[in-house]
This record gives structure tokens, sequence and C-alpha cells, in this order.
């Protein structure tokens, strides 16, 4: 195990039945980082946090925690902070009691005590609130006080179970960079597990994508958005347009690609397959544009307005470019912009580097 990663797991493997839950999975965790799992309903998410929380444990493979292996020890023995979706607050307990529950457990002096949870408190700038009780807090205020509750005995590592899931959208995205914030402030290593994209590539600082109980590419956010490594990876994170088609030569540094129906689309790759390979070419929606204005792109389609979606600063389209086939595309809204309308026909195209190529059944690699 290596100096800076805090926490790992040795080809973990956990079945229910006949189901899968953790499919031999190997992942690291870097010292201070904040790494995100994940993955739809069903992918085995949160039967790896509740490996590593100690909740569960695997059929085989190992969890260590600091170069210490921790696979069977219980919960309350882990150093291990955690925060939930619906916070588990104890009800008859004023804020400064709840914060300081875990040091009570460990048999803290009460001087230590009460200097920890001014601290913790502090530190989520609830200060002010130590006297309150959990049904006197807004959602935001409750959810501060499980985060102070679980940093605040000085955890080895931070896990975050969907955290910010009960929450209003403007208040979960307020909260999602507090979090955030106070986690590099503290250089607090965690592990995250949501089924949000948004918020994974929002707070992480690298995500693994889980499907039916393997990892399918770990990655930097970039990397996971800008280059997916299959299908599922590409269809899950974000918007695609995913074309299929097969390698029909290359220029270079560029695929030529023929798609089922005929077309010809250029790809920009570091490495291209073989002539008649099956690939997918992945364009993401922001990177269509309009060629209607006299602008020239190395691929290009035709297609009718199928659908306008308004979104104030911005706006959706998806575009009918007929065999059954849509295409959609995000742009910026502008004043004096051309307005389309559903059923105007229009062009739009993209360059070589605005494509991903994807080689079809390639199976994913943490």
């Amino acid at each position: 195990m290596t100096n800076d990663t805090d926490l790992r797991l040795e080809k973990a493997f956990k079945a229910y039945g006949t189901v899968k839950a953790l499919d031999h999975v190997d992942l690291s965790v870097r010292n201070g980082e904040l790494l995100t799992i994940l993955g739809p309903s069903g992918s085995g998410k949160t039967t790896l946090l509740r490996v590593v929380a100690g909740f569960a444990e695997p059929d085989e493979g190992r969890v260590l925690l600091q170069e210490r292996d921790i696979t069977f020890l219980p919960p309350a023995k882990r150093d291990i902070g955690m925060v939930f979706q619906n916070y588990a607050l104890f009800p008859h307990m004023n804020v400064a009691e709840n914060v300081s529950f875990p040091l009570q457990m460990r048999n803290m002096a009460k001087v230590e005590i009460k200097k920890r949870v001014t601290w913790a408190l502090g530190i989520v700038e609830l200060g002010e609130y130590a006297e309150r009780l959990p049904r006197q807090l807004s959602g935001g205020q409750q959810q501060r006080v499980a985060f102070a509750r679980a940093i605040v005995f000085d955890p080895r590592i931070l896990l975050l179970d969907e955290p910010f899931g009960a929450l209003d959208r403007k208040l979960r995205e307020q909260i999602q960079l507090e979090v955030r914030r106070l986690q590099q402030q503290l250089k607090l290593t965690s592990l995250f597990v949501t089924h949000d994209q948004e918020e994974a590539l929002i707070l992480s600082d690298r995500i693994a994508v889980m499907n039916a109980g393997r990892i399918e590419q770990l990655g930097t956010p970039h990397e996971i958005y800008e280059r997916p490594i299959n299908r599922f990876v590409a269809d899950f994170i974000g918007i695609s347009n995913l074309i299929s088609g097969v390698i029909e030569g290359q220029d270079r540094s560029v695929a030529v690609v023929r798609s089922k129906d005929g077309q010809l689309f250029l790809v920009a790759a570091d490495a291209i397959p073989t002539q008649g390979t099956n690939v997918i070419v992945l364009i993401r929606p922001e990177r269509l544009v309009l060629l209607d204005d006299g602008a020239e792109r190395s691929n290009r389609l035709s297609g009718t307005v199928a659908e306008v979606i308004y979104l104030g600063q911005s706006e959706k389209l998806r575009i009918d470019i007929g065999g059954g086939r849509d295409m959609l595309m995000h742009r910026q809204s502008r004043l004096g912009g051309v307005q389309l309308e559903v059923g105007s026909t229009v062009n739009i195209g993209w360059t070589p580097e605005d494509a991903h190529l994807i080689v079809e059944d390639t199976v994913g690699q943490p």
C-alpha cells in the first residue's frame, strides 16, 4: 500500500444469492481526496460503502485503512465518520449534545469534549445554535450538524451516503459547495456515494462509475465526462448523442467512421482501431453548432426541430435527423438570436475534436 493511499479495497466480493453486489472490486482512495462512487440503483455503490463502514462483510477480499486491515472490525472500531441522507440526529438531544455523542462514546474527558464540539460547530458556522433541538433547525442546518458530528472525533476517513438527497435544489447546491470547501480545508479523505451525475462532477477529485457490481471507469470528472471508456459510462454521465458505426479508415490522427446508414464522420483519436472495428461516436449536446449562419464543420447533419425547451440562460433542442433518430443540442440563449421553432429545418455540425471515439463493447478498467 503506497503512502499516499488512505483506503484500499482489494478484490472485494459480495453476493446476495446469485446477485453479485461487488464483483472483485479494487479501489484506492488517496490521502485528502474526495472520491465519488457513482452509479444507478443496483450498481453496488451502497454495498461498497457498507463494506467500508463495517455494516456488511465481504465474502472475499480485504479492506485496508491506512495500512490496517479492518475487513472484519465492527463499525465503532474503525474511526470512520459518516454523514447520511436522513441526518440521523437524535431528536431529544440539542445540537451540542448530538455533536458530542461520538466523543462520549469514546469516554473522552469533558473538557476535551467541550473544546472539540466548539471547534466542530465553529467549522460549520453553527456555534450560536448549540442549544437548539434538531426540529428547530432547517434542513441545511441539520445537515451541517450531521457533518460536525462526523468530523468532531478526527476520523481517518469520511463516508458520505447521498447526504444532500433530502434538500431542495437551491439549498442542495449551497450545501454541496460548503461541504466541499470544508473537506478541502480539513484535508479529509472522503468517500462519497451518489446517483446524481451533476453532483459527482461538481464535488469530486475523482469518480468511480459502477455498474453491476464492478467499476467501469475511474478518473477525474473531466476524464469521465470527456473521455468515457464505454457505452455505459457515456450514456450514464451527462447527456450523449451516440452514433454507431465501423472504422472505415484513418487520416493521421483522425478516424473515418461509417455509420449504419452509410454516412461518414471524422473523429480525432489518440489510438485508432483497425478497419472494420465496431465503434461509437460520442458528441455531447453542447458541442453541436447550427450551420445556417455560415459556419462550417467537418461533420454535418440536416434535420427538423422536434422540440425546443427554454431554460433561461440556455435552451435544449431535439432535432429529428430521420430514421427514427434524434440529436440533442444545447445552446446559450442570446438576445436577438435566431429563434428556432418546432418544424424548422436546420443544419448542425461538429469538428473531429468535438467527438469522442469508443470501441463497442469495451470493458471498463478501474
